[in-house]
């Protein structure tokens, strides 16, 4: 019974040390990943959301130029950028940003398109020129897909005025064939034409005249409520000041020097405050139009829109 029960002890030994020796060849083996895992473990983080994780993959795989992919990585690295900005309003790299869009582009549509709608997200207006060029200029991208891209360039006119958002997508709407892109021209015209006609515009003149009469009022006018109580305090301080010194100086039989020097401040006030009101109303129509102009972009020029119309492939698939 003892013999039998050293023997199943030593078998157990051998082997527990055959499986543990040969663990450590294994470990001395090494470990390679190919350049197609790396890829598709960077497109599943990207598909997961975890962009920071995903931008890690893609810039190991663009920076080594992988011979083996045939597959842009740029326009991975470009969506993920994009993601971050637009929905964590993450402060990207520019340096990098303006290094990827400068880069010579391969004869691609989905890189030609994201570039073009990356170039003006980030701020390089006069690039997003230069990609659609190209993409009109090209005999290998379908009419489609240029009309999506016209469809993108558009929105460049979001930082001009109404007219030229009106002119550009009404020509777009009766050129076009692509039925999503006619539908979207024509939404957009229908929006712009709701704003124009609902948008109670402020008249920088109007703004002036009325802080000419009551200092203050013409902020209130242009909605501008703490600037306005602010003027109407300072214009009082000084102007009543400068009255009531003069009395009191007056009474004294004493020089004017004080309330000559308030009467002084408070007209560069009361003048600061005519000209400011009149700013304010510029200022506050811009920002309604930014404000317009962002509602479009979320609801059509957004990078999932970009995504689904790029025509981009992913390695990894659920």
């Amino acid at each position: 019974m003892y013999l039998k029960s050293k023997i199943i002890i030593i078998l157990f030994l051998s082997i527990q040390f055959n499986v543990y020796s040969q663990s450590l060849l294994e470990l001395k083996k090494p470990i390679t990943i190919t350049s197609k895992e790396l890829l598709s473990t960077g497109d599943y983080f990207y598909q997961n959301q975890k962009y920071l994780h995903s931008i890690l993959y893609y810039e190991y795989l663009y920076f080594n130029n992988y011979s083996d992919i045939n597959i842009p990585i740029k326009p991975r690295l470009l969506l993920n950028y994009l993601r971050l900005k637009e929905r964590y309003n993450k402060t990207i790299d520019t340096s990098l940003i303006q290094k990827l869009l400068l880069e010579n582009n391969s004869n691609l549509y989905t890189e030609y398109y994201i570039d073009l709608y990356a170039s003006f997200r980030f701020g390089y207006n006069s690039f997003a020129f230069v990609k659609i060029n190209k993409i009109l200029q090209s005999d290998t991208i379908s009419e489609d897909q240029k009309d999506y891209a016209k469809l993108i360039f558009g929105s460049l006119y979001f930082e001009e005025n109404l007219n030229e958002v009106e002119k550009y997508y009404t020509k777009l709407a009766k050129e076009t064939k692509n039925q999503e892109v006619k539908n979207i021209s024509l939404e957009i015209l229908k929006k712009t034409n709701n704003f124009n006609n609902n948008f109670s515009k402020k008249n920088p003149w109007v703004a002036g005249i009325l802080s000419i009469f009551i200092p203050g009022s013409g902020y209130f006018y242009t909605h501008h409520y703490t600037d306005g109580l602010l003027s109407l305090f300072w214009n009082s301080v000084f102007i009543g000041g400068g009255i009531y010194m003069y009395q009191l100086e007056k009474n004294n039989n004493k020089n004017h020097i004080i309330s000559y020097g308030f009467l002084i401040m408070g007209l560069s006030v009361y003048i600061s405050n005519i000209i400011g009101s009149y700013t304010s109303a510029i200022r506050y129509n811009n920002y309604k139009l930014r404000i317009f102009y962002r509602e479009l972009r979320n609801l059509y020029f957004n990078t999932d829109f970009i995504e689904r119309t790029s025509g981009i492939q992913f390695e990894f698939k659920y």
